[in-house]
């Protein structure tokens, strides 16, 4: 109501340069600004690779900043190159997920949107930077205002210092019991009962006993972790040696040839004449429309990766270089992967394509087919020893053998569907063998390698969580190095 009023005084005088999507903004009498949340967020990838996508469409102007009118990059809401101009809601999706503090769209990332208390201590709209990172204000903020600096994911509970982290050993120390139980609360795992301090990283958390756990509250999990939230980095030696060793082996075997693929070969493989995109590179989907991606990643030339061509990629897709040769540039990778991976030729290195296939299939891994990936006679077979070749890798070794069981659920309990179902449906209707995907918990037995540890290997890929949920922890077609190497944190696996 505010805002309508407040947009029905604006003169028509006044020339807003911002347009299209209003998100994170005030009016200040005599045009819309940025809140200092439009841009309290940090880009999940490099400020550097979100200029690339999201290039500003005034430099003069620059980019969104708090109390300024700076144009957003359409890109950041819209596919379109002109304004005004309707949000889509891929375009806004791509930068929530990646680049919010370039796209001026913090207010809107989960750390930041949701809503205060009903009655607050304090007046939540005039919080500054400062309060948010005083030993004074913080837990005050955090249970009546977390919107105001980003506390929506701690629960009510925070540090009211910020470098606790710095140093975990403290919350151990003998002499530092006081200081951390009133200062280090989150770090330490000290919150309040009545808040969610329990999902904390800690060492004495890490030793937990629980056998499942809870479901993540954000959709930003994978991205969070994948740049070191939950102490592992993005690409770890484990995944660069697995790769770097096919790589290179092919490399020396192969003429010197030039290839229109240039930069980054994975997902690709070599013909006899140059390197073509593998059925793999363009199995999935992309998580927002092929339009926006299509805007996002326009191709250097009109063809796009396909199985079998050797197209270009779009350089946006794993450099911030305008030409080939370019290094590459992980930050542009990770977007790539998180929104177009199928528009950027990268399917293979998706979570739901990476991971791997048992040390002695029944099949050829390498030889498999779409129509194998759909056919009712193969795709168990698959899913149980070829997993990375079907995108089963969250499956956990368990499919159903049709592909449209999900569609009517009610199946599962309908009387004379019994046998068909414990046949073709097994997944949607939770009739998976024991070791397979079934149950969603994770075990710890003896034979799983646990022991007296408390603590792990970093996990190497960001899908651990949904395997484990899917049997991957127990399943019995991965051996238990293949399961440590993976998912050795999540796993408990010593």
């Amino acid at each position: 109501m505010l805002f309508i009023f407040s947009f029905l005084l604006v003169p028509f005088t006044a020339n807003a340069a911002i347009s299209g999507d209003l998100n994170c903004t005030t009016y200040n009498g005599t045009s819309f600004v940025y809140t200092p949340a439009a841009v309290a967020c940090s880009n999940t990838i490099s400020d550097a690779a979100c200029e690339v996508l999201y290039v500003a469409p005034d430099t003069t102007a620059g980019y969104p900043s708090a109390g300024t009118d700076a144009e957003r990059p359409l890109a950041c809401y819209t596919t379109a190159s002109a304004t005004p101009a309707a949000v889509v809601q891929d375009m806004k999706t791509a930068a929530l997920d990646t680049c919010a503090k370039t796209c001026g769209l913090c207010c809107q990332t989960d750390a930041y949107n949701c809503p205060n208390v009903a009655y607050p201590r304090l007046d939540c709209a005039t919080i500054t930077t400062a309060q948010c990172n005083s030993v004074i204000w913080r837990s005050i903020i955090a249970t009546d205002c977390p919107s105001a600096c980003g506390f929506c994911n701690e629960g009510g509970c925070v540090d009211s210092v910020v470098d606790c982290a710095t140093d975990i050993s403290i919350c151990t120390t003998v002499g530092m019991q006081d200081f951390v139980n009133t200062y280090c609360q989150r770090t330490c795992g000290r919150c309040p009962s009545s808040t969610t301090a329990s999902s904390s990283t800690t060492a004495s958390s890490s030793s937990s006993t629980c056998t499942s756990y809870n479901a993540d509250s954000s959709s930003h999990c994978a991205n969070w972790a994948a740049n070191g939230y939950c102490t592992n980095t993005f690409y770890t030696s484990a995944q660069r040696k697995a790769y770097s060793m096919y790589f290179l082996l092919s490399l020396f075997f192969v003429p010197f040839t030039s290839a229109v693929i240039g930069g980054d070969l994975n997902c690709t493989s070599y013909n006899g004449t140059a390197f073509v995109y593998t059925p793999a590179a363009v199995a999935c989907s992309n998580a927002i429309s092929d339009s926006s991606c299509a805007v996002l990643y326009a191709a250097p030339d009109t063809l796009y990766p396909a199985a079998g061509n050797d197209a270009e990629r779009a350089y946006a897709c794993y450099t911030t270089a305008t030409a080939t040769p370019a290094a590459v540039v992980a930050d542009m990778k990770a977007a790539a992967l998180a929104n177009c991976a199928k528009t950027c030729g990268f399917c293979c290195q998706t979570d739901a394509y990476n991971c791997p296939n048992v040390q002695f299939p029944r099949l050829n891994c390498a030889t498999i087919t779409k129509s194998q990936c759909d056919s009712v006679t193969w795709r168990t077979i698959i899913a149980a020893d070829c997993p990375s070749a079907c995108g089963f890798c969250a499956q956990g070794g368990c499919v159903d053998a049709v592909t449209n069981c999900a569609n009517d659920v009610s199946i599962c309990r309908t009387v004379g569907m019994e046998s068909f179902v414990s046949q073709y449906c097994q997944r949607t209707c939770g009739l998976c063998p024991s070791t397979t995907a079934a149950s969603g918990t994770v075990t710890s037995t003896a034979s799983s390698g646990t022991g007296t540890c408390t603590s792990y290997i970093a996990d190497s890929t960001t899908s651990c969580s949904a395997w484990a949920a899917n049997g991957f922890c127990t399943n019995t077609f991965y051996t238990l190095a293949q399961r440590r190497s993976r998912c050795a944190t999540t796993c408990r696996l010593c």
